[in-house]
C-alpha cells in the first residue's frame, strides 16, 4: 500500500503550512527520547500582536531525575514579541 496525500493536504502543504517538518530521532541503543506537543489557540487580540511582528518567543522548560529519568516535569512559556522587541536570551 502506498501513501498517497488528500487533496486537503496537497492544498495545505501548497499554501505553505507543514504537516511534517522533521525526521524521528535516530534511537542509540542505551537512550530514550521524549517528545513534547505545544498547541496555541490565539483569541482576535494576539492574532492582531502577531500580525504586526509576526514574532513569538517560545521556551520549553523540562526537569527531568537523574541518572534515570523516572519523573519529568515540565512548562511552555511565551511571548508575542512586541515592535522592537528582543528575544528573551
Amino acid at each position: 500500500m502506498t501513501f498517497r496525500p488528500t487533496l486537503y493536504m496537497r492544498l495545505t502543504r501548497w499554501m505553505g503550512y507543514r504537516y511534517r517538518l522533521g525526521e524521528e530521532p535516530q534511537d542509540p541503543p542505551t537512550a530514550g527520547w521524549m517528545r513534547t506537543d505545544i498547541r496555541f489557540r490565539f483569541g482576535w487580540m494576539d492574532r492582531l500582536r502577531l500580525l504586526t511582528t509576526g514574532r513569538m518567543s517560545v521556551i520549553s522548560i523540562v526537569y527531568m531525575d537523574t541518572p534515570s529519568p523516572i519523573n519529568s516535569v515540565s512548562r511552555v512559556d511565551f511571548r508575542i514579541l512586541a515592535p522592537g522587541d528582543h528575544d528573551w536570551y
